[in-house]
């Protein structure tokens, strides 16, 4: 059909016009839907009813396209209906008509059923030049009878899912059957259509011949009152195989009150009747289970005994049954337990509770007391309730139970752990202990070999010694070292036992293990400690032997060449180098007390590095300096010490600690001089690059490397240690109190750095010191001290109040501060010092000691800078700890040098204030 709108053939026009007023009236008041459709499928009338069927206007109506006005499938069956008309004209048929039916839309949306009449308008040539259709609503019927349909198939299947089969047949000698339900042929064997009107054998044909007779008789006996029978018998199927059926059917009167039709329903209760069968079999076997029965069988009715077995009656202290037999059971049970009992018994006879299961206290005939154990059910006996059971002696059982338990709870709150297995080792049983212990669980432990917990630390012989003892029936005690399920080990002491039969023979073994890792641990840390005590002692004695050698050596020159001085026959080259040997002892000595106050700070916590940009070159021709003065005098020409100088590192000026840098290489040259006694030293530094660090940071490795003694591989652990030396015997060759390298390691990883050695006995060692550095290379560089000349300092207009209160200190400051012409006031503590300030209005500078008597120098200091805090005042110091600096600076000191002082630095300080 076209989808636009055509214009209706002319003849179909004039022949809706000429019957228009004829059938005008008819059309207009008919309730049933009429409507025309040209050849090209669109609508040229539609009548009013319209409006009742489908909810629109005809003018609605004439609008819309025919196939939106009906489903899909209700267009594509009109289209195959015109198309028939259609084929029809064209056979020479004028008045054939098509009925179908179709669903219309509504203009609500919703759908109607509706029954069409199609007829073809013809013109006057015979030709098909419309189609005239008439529709009649009927939903109505179409959904009664699609209701009629899913009912229909609702009770098909129904009859298909019911057990067995479902019949109507007739009240005749062969029950020919009308219907049969498709159950026939699960039940029979053969097809329902088989039956049907006694088509191939009569449903009577396949009834047990000794039954038949009896179906006669109770489908007979059928009243009009009492329509309904039950009939059991056997059938014979197909493969002739006898199957007992249970049939129960309902009997139709005629108006005669005679049987005319039966209905009913046949099922298979073959095995129904084979228990049957079964049970009647064995009801004697279990008449005589009962009477021989090791438990007490009873049946009670209104309380009372209504039936039991012999072994009742013994358990109870009676000969027979019937002894007891009709007793009320209350005459059997102890005071303690009536209430227990009636409640029980009350619970099953109203059915709140079908089965209880329970223990009383009882009386036997000869008044012991005896406990019970009891489980019954409700029964009907004669169509009344009663209480079956059974029940048993458990006197004894329980008074085991009770020891068991208390057994099994000492078993299970052990503090020990405790292991069951059988004879070959495999573990069946496991306290809580265990489980805590070795982080196995139950689960994981039992079923698996005593093996998995075996650290393979413990030697196999102890092992062999332990199954040796324990499968010959012996106790075998001994400590095991264990493995945790986390791989951690631990300690046991282990007592194994065989557990025997009443026989003896040995069917476990029972393990009892107490967690001794603690106590180990403990034995073990006491070992050490009186090892590491007696190494302490020994240490402490060397260090002690050695500080007093350390100590008195440089003293003995001291004091010996101080007291030659006084001898006026010494020569000029004589006095001068024995001044010269008092400042090398003296320099000794005072590098003794710093790294004995350097380890003190390390103990403490409180050696600190204070960075600065300087020149590592400066700082190494420097060191290469002092060295080769001291090589020299120390070795002549046996030891060569060389400085390999870095010009392949585009690097000089760099930041880190230079007093704590020049230390630790300091001390590592001096241990290469002093270990070395012919052949080279060198030393230098190259620079490496390490990416985990950082991109701009960069790795300055130092080395020295000497051709001495070298150090054994077992010391090279303890070089590093405090007071340790590759040599700590009283009788080893060089000296030394063994603090210089502990002390560089620990400066080494306070620059961020760590130091490390190298090291062949008799063939050298080779020091590694490495420090992160920042490289400063391209910042201008800090020009150097300038040396002093004393000639041309000329201070006689300036004062200075020097605060000391030792006399030996003041005579050495005032020495050095003589050939400057400076004025001097001396106070020898904190309280003069501040009188002296405020008399003598002509001061430029004090000199503070820190520690004096009366008052200390922070306390002078504090209250001088009050009066006048334009002051410069320069401390005058020993303290070498942590925080020393900043704690003088923030009692209000401008600056601070240390003693011991040297020249120098003195006049450099003050020479910033004056």
């Amino acid at each position: 059909m076209s989808d636009k709108m055509a214009k209706p053939d002319k003849d179909l026009l004039k022949i809706i016009e000429d019957s228009h007023e004829k059938y005008r009236f008819i059309a207009e008041n008919s309730l049933d839907y009429i409507w025309i459709l040209d050849k090209d499928g669109n609508h040229v009338y539609i009548s009013p009813s319209i409006k009742q069927l489908r909810g629109f206007t005809p003018e609605e109506g004439l609008k819309e396209k025919v196939e939106d006005s009906m489903t899909k499938e209700s267009f594509e069956k009109l289209q195959i209906a015109i198309k028939k008309s259609e084929e029809q004209q064209k056979l020479g048929v004028k008045e054939y008509t098509n009925t179908l039916e179709i669903q219309h839309t509504c203009k609500d949306g919703s759908l109607v059923w509706v029954e069409s009449i199609l007829k073809g308008i013809y013109n006057k040539e015979g030709k098909t030049i419309g189609i005239l259709g008439i529709s009649r609503n009927i939903d109505e019927r179409k959904k009664a009878e699609l209701a009629l349909k899913e009912n229909e198939s609702k009770f098909s299947t129904l009859l298909s899912n019911l057990p067995g089969m479902a019949y109507i047949c007739l009240n005749d000698p062969n029950c020919t059957m009308k219907f049969i339900s498709k159950g026939c042929f699960d039940l029979t064997e053969y097809l329902p259509s088989d039956f049907i009107d006694n088509k191939n054998l009569t449903f009577k044909s396949i009834i047990h011949a000794d039954d038949q007779e009896h179906i006669t008789k109770t489908i007979q006996k059928t009243n009009i009152n009492q329509k309904s029978y039950t009939l059991q018998y056997r059938i014979i199927t197909k493969s002739k195989k006898i199957k007992w059926v249970w049939e129960q059917g309902v009997a139709i009167f005629n108006k005669d009150g005679k049987i005319e039709i039966l209905e009913g329903m046949i099922i298979d209760i073959s095995k129904q009747k084979e228990i049957e069968r079964s049970l009647k079999e064995s009801e004697e076997k279990y008449r005589k289970l009962i009477e021989n029965s090791l438990q007490g069988l009873y049946i009670l009715k209104d309380s009372k005994i209504h039936f039991c077995n012999k072994k009742m009656a013994n358990i109870f202290g009676y000969n027979s049954a019937e002894e007891i037999n009709g007793l009320n059971i209350i005459e059997l049970v102890h005071e303690s337990s009536l209430e227990t009992v009636l409640y029980n018994i009350k619970k099953r006879i109203d059915e709140k509770q079908k089965i209880t299961h329970y223990n009383f206290l009882a009386k036997k005939k000869n008044g012991e007391i005896i406990e019970i154990e009891t489980l019954g059910s409700i029964i009907l006996l004669d169509g009344e309730p009663a209480i079956q059971g059974v029940l048993k002696d458990v006197t004894q059982q329980k008074a085991a139970e009770e020891r068991l338990r208390k057994l099994s709870q000492a078993v299970e709150q052990s503090p020990t752990s405790i292991v069951i297995t059988d004879l070959k080792g495999i573990i069946e049983y496991v306290n809580p202990y265990f489980i805590d212990l070795t982080e196995y669980t139950a689960e994981e432990a039992i079923g698996k070999s005593t093996n998995i917990l075996k650290s393979n630390h413990t030697p196999n012989e102890v092992y062999k010694d332990l199954w040796t003892t324990i499968t010959s029936g012996k106790e075998w005690v001994g400590e095991i070292l264990n493995r945790k399920k986390s791989g951690e080990l631990y300690w046991e002491s282990v007592k194994i036992a065989p557990i025997k039969d009443s026989n003896g023979i040995i069917t476990h073994f029972v393990g009892i293990k107490d967690d001794i890792t603690e106590q180990k641990r403990i034995q073990n840390e006491l070992i050490l400690t009186k090892e590491k005590a007696i190494e302490s002692d020994n240490l402490k004695t060397s260090f002690l032997a050695n500080m007093s050698h350390e100590i008195r050596t440089p003293m003995n020159a001291i004091m010996g060449f101080s007291s030659l001085l006084s001898d006026d026959s010494l020569t000029f080259e004589e006095r001068n180098e024995f001044i010269q040997l008092i400042n090398s002892n003296s320099n000794t000595l005072l590098n003794l007390i710093d790294d004995i106050i350097d380890i003190a700070k390390i103990e403490a916590g409180q050696l600190n590095v204070t960075n600065k940009d300087f020149d590592i070159n400066e700082l190494l021709s420097e060191i290469n300096t002092i060295y080769q003065e001291i090589n020299t005098k120390q070795n002549e020409d046996s030891i060569k010490l060389i400085w390999d100088k870095n010009e392949t590192d585009n690097i000089s000026v760099i930041s880190t600690d230079p007093h704590r840098l020049k230390q630790v290489l300091s001390n590592l040259i001096e241990n290469a001089i002093k270990y070395t006694q012919e052949g080279e030293i060198h030393f230098g530094y190259k620079v490496l690059k390490n990416i985990n660090i950082g991109e701009k940071t960069k790795k300055l490795q130092f080395y020295v490397r000497d051709t001495g003694i070298g150090i054994p591989q077992n010391k090279l652990n303890v070089v590093f240690d405090r007071f340790r030396q590759a040599d700590d015997s009283h009788t080893r060759i060089f000296g030394g109190t063994g603090l210089g390298l502990a002390i560089s390691k620990n400066i080494a990883q306070l620059l961020g750095g760590d130091i490390n050695v190298v090291s062949m006995e008799n063939k050298g060692s080779v020091f590694y010191f490495t420090i992160p550095i920042i490289d400063k290379s391209n910042k201008l560089r800090k020009g150097k001290r300038p040396k002093i000349n004393y000639n041309e300092i000329n201070w006689s207009d300036k004062t200075v109040l020097i605060a000391e209160d030792v006399e030996s200190n003041f005579y050495l400051l005032e020495t050095l501060l003589k050939r400057t012409k400076i004025n001097i006031i001396w106070s020898n503590n904190g309280e003069k010092a501040v009188k002296e300030f405020q008399q003598n209005k002509n001061i430029d500078l004090i000199l503070m000691d820190m520690q004096m008597p009366i008052m200390n120098g922070f306390e002078a200091t504090k209250i001088i800078k009050e009066m006048n805090k334009d002051l410069p005042i320069l401390a005058v110091t020993a303290f070498a700890l942590a925080g020393d600096k900043e704690k003088i600076i923030a009692s209000g000191c401008n600056d601070y040098i240390s003693k011991p002082i040297k020249s120098d630095e003195l006049i450099f300080k003050i020479n910033k204030f004056i």
